[in-house]
């Protein structure tokens, strides 16, 4: 990535961390997680990363999960000097960190393009930012498809219980939407031509092979605007610093690793 470019988006990310501490009160009503000094007595980092395609945040290449979120959580168990241990979860799994009832008995904590909103830094705690992205659409490219206006009425497909459902069903409305498991599979609908277009993260859609194919076209305008961070049990503040300055100091080599291109 060029300096000013980098100059450019991490003048703009830390605006919005400024933000995210004065618009978020911190999280109440959760069960508490394992502490820093707990993680560190048990030799173990349990680091939840998502179990389905996410690519080049998660994905499986000979039986090897690798990634951007892969890569944040091996270097914060690096940090703690303590082993990882993966554990794939799916999205209804991953989306159990911002469930007051959630024990945090499957992992300590968790990467997997996870957007920072309100509602949910209300139950769990997050990291400083490391990506910013959003929501848009995709279409096929025959579909004579050039705006969102002509999807209105259309059937739309999104990944369930995600911040893509919300924006999807504010812009279209509930009758147009097709409400599955995860990305792949929207994308999967989108191919077979079951839906009309689809509604996920900007981040996943631009490095998708099969955008980048021009099997699959993204729609200019985007819906949102978001922001990715590690979810964390609440009220761990030595977790959450740790975490914090692992997040500073490895994005950009992360970011040219994986979304350089």
């Amino acid at each position: 990535m060029q300096e000013r470019g980098k100059q450019i988006f991490w003048g703009a990310f830390l605006g919005v961390i400024i933000l995210f501490i004065s618009a978020m009160g911190g999280a109440v009503s959760a069960a508490p997680g394992a502490s820093l000094e707990e993680i560190q007595a048990r030799g173990v980092l349990r680091g939840g990363v998502p179990d389905f395609r996410l690519y080049p945040f998660a994905f499986s290449e000979n039986g090897v999960l690798l990634g951007f979120d892969v890569d944040l959580v091996q270097a914060v168990a690096d940090a703690m000097k303590v082993k990882l241990e993966l554990v794939p979860l799916p999205w209804g799994e991953v989306a159990l960190a911002w469930d007051p009832s959630y024990t945090w008995d499957r992992y300590d904590l968790v990467a997997a393009t996870i957007s920072v909103t309100p509602e949910r830094d209300e139950v769990c705690d997050f990291s400083v930012p490391y990506f910013a992205s959003g929501q848009a659409v995709s279409v096929l490219p025959d579909s004579g498809i050039l705006s969102l206006e002509q999807l209105r009425g259309k059937k739309i497909a999104t990944s369930g219980g995600t911040t893509s459902e919300q924006v999807a069903r504010n812009f279209f409305g509930d009758a147009s939407i097709v409400v599955l498991d995860n990305i792949p599979e929207c994308y999967e609908a989108l191919l077979k031509k079951e839906v009309a277009g689809t509604v996920t993260d900007l981040a996943t859609i631009l490095l998708e092979p099969k955008v980048r194919s021009g099997e699959i076209q993204v729609l200019s305008k985007t819906l949102s605007r978001e922001w990715y961070a590690v979810a964390l049990p609440p009220d761990e503040p030595e977790l959450r610093d740790l975490v914090n300055k692992v997040v500073e100091s490895t994005r950009d080599s992360l970011y040219e690793k994986w979304l350089a291109f």
